[in-house]
Order: structure tokens, then C-alpha cells, then sequence
């Protein structure tokens, strides 16, 4: 379903980026439209992503007491920046976005 995240959990990068025009969707398919309660089914690509993340953290460690052997220890670093563009001064749009990262 999420096919960066298992190339997270072997320690590469990965990004979830939407882009597009007002009004189209973008925060509902995220899943960032935060105080909305939603069934799974319902959920945004953000929320299932982190879930996906943390299950097979789980898993993997679950697998390693069964056969004897100690977890792994991981760490989990997220970053989230959400840009309203149209917000901003045209001539500081660019710093902005520069600076945050």
C-alpha cells in the first residue's frame, strides 16, 4: 500500500507531498483535517502511513522475542509542514518555504 515505508524502516527518506489547487482536496486525502473523527476507511494518507510505520515497528520486534533473539531498537523521526501559499506575500513565499525547511 505504502511503498516508501518499507524503505524507511531500512533507514532511507521518504516524503508525502500534495499539491494542488484550492479547494481540491488535498487536506481530506492527507488525512490533516485534524478534529474530524473518520473510520478507517475514511482515513487520510498520513494517518494510514504512520500507522503502516508503527505496525511493522511492532511486528518486527514481536517476530524477534518469538525466535529469541533482542529487538532492535529504532528510532522514528517524523517532520510535518503544511504550506498555505496563498497566504504569504508573493516576494517572501520562497524564504519562507527556504527558511522552514
Amino acid at each position: 500500500m505504502f511503498p516508501d515505508v518499507p524503505r524507511c524502516l531500512e533507514g532511507y527518506n521518504a516524503t508525502i507531498l500534495a499539491y494542488g489547487q484550492t479547494g481540491s482536496g488535498k487536506t481530506y486525502s492527507m488525512g490533516t483535517g485534524f478534529g474530524m473523527a473518520l473510520s478507517p476507511e475514511e482515513e487520510g494518507v498520513i494517518p494510514r502511513a504512520v500507522s503502516h510505520i508503527f505496525s511493522t515497528i511492532r511486528e518486527t520486534r514481536e517476530r524477534a522475542v518469538d525466535s529469541g533473539d533482542p529487538p532492535s531498537e529504532i528510532t522514528v523521526t517524523a517532520q510535518f509542514l503544511e504550506v498555505c501559499v496563498y497566504l504569504l506575500p508573493r516576494e517572501s513565499c520562497y524564504q519562507y518555504i527556504h527558511t522552514a525547511l
